[in-house]
């Protein structure tokens, strides 16, 4: 202990070096046994290299005061590159936050771009869908007005109405006798004989006879009854093509839309008789307006699958 003090004064009195390295180079000491010399070079050594200039300026006497100024001289300079190099690291830094903020305004506004860009093209795909709509209902309406029937188009729908009922019968019947009667043959055999399953089949195609006349009589009484309501209203409602001939001018396609108290407007009305096709004549053929109604129907439903 006595020569360890003796070293340590003699390290900071006769060579001036400071009691932080002194400090430092105790774990040297303790470790590997040095010198104390050795010990203070080692930790000199381990140090960064700013760490020894800062001390060699700051706590290390000098032989001669322009020694001293000139190390002063050179510590500060050191010094004022870092503050330099650190200066252009916090101006690089700031560049870089600004252009990821810039890069991710960027992306902000090309979404929102998008985003703008995506509505404005639902609108004007809504917009035209409704405009469609409305030229296929004054088509329909103008085809009504064209037709001899007044009840023409209830009588089309009545009969796709039993068209679809008669297709959803038949399936019904067909899946009914390919899964049940399978299996109701089956169990019948084990307990009757071959005659008396004939005679309940017979029974069912009795019951199901029954029904389908059933069914067409209620057919036949709708029917009558549209044909009832067509041969008192007749063709009283026929405004167009009043002469048969299957042909009208765009004058009276005009007429019967203001008739109808259409609000399509002018220009609307304009745009339909534009895509009608006329003879040579001028004028516009009374099946190309029912064409012309059925088409923007097949488009209205193009268009709601694509949206």
């Amino acid at each position: 202990m006595q020569q360890q003090l003796r070293d340590w004064l003699e390290l900071s009195l006769n060579h001036s070096v400071p009691s932080s390295l002194l400090i430092l180079s105790r774990a040297f000491m303790v470790s590997g046994k040095l010198k104390p010399e050795e010990a203070v070079r080692a930790t000199l050594s381990s140090l960064p290299d700013e760490v020894v200039d800062t001390v060699g300026v700051t706590a290390l006497p000098s032989e001669d005061s322009v020694s001293e100024r000139r190390r002063k001289l050179e510590y500060l300079e050191m010094q004022e590159e870092m503050i330099k190099e650190e200066e252009e690291d916090k101006e690089e830094e700031l560049a870089r936050m600004k252009e990821s903020k810039a890069s991710e305004e960027d992306v902000a506004l090309k979404e929102m771009t998008l985003s703008t860009t995506r509505e404005a093209q639902e609108l004007a795909r809504a917009s035209t869908l409704e405009k469609q709509e409305h030229l296929c209902e004054l088509s329909r309406a103008l085809a009504v007005l064209a037709s001899a029937s007044s009840v023409s188009r209830e009588r089309e729908e009545f009969l796709g109405l039993v068209n679809k009922e008669i297709e959803l019968y038949n399936s019904m019947v067909e899946k009914e006798g390919n899964d049940g009667v399978k299996e109701a043959v089956k169990a019948y055999r084990a307990a009757r004989e071959e005659t008396d399953r004939v005679s309940e089949v017979d029974e069912q195609d009795e019951v199901s006879s029954a029904l389908i006349e059933r069914v067409d009589s209620m057919l036949h009484n709708l029917e009558k009854e549209i044909d009832d309501v067509d041969a008192k209203i007749g063709d009283r409602w026929r405004i167009l093509d009043r002469d048969y001939d299957g042909k009208v001018t765009p004058e009276e396609v005009a007429a019967a839309a203001m008739y109808l108290k259409d609000t399509l407007g002018k220009e609307g009305i304009q745009e339909l008789i534009s895509n009608l096709s006329k003879d040579r004549d001028g004028k516009i053929l009374v099946e190309d307006i029912v064409k012309l109604g059925s088409w923007t129907e097949d488009a209205k439903a193009t268009a709601e699958r694509e949206m």
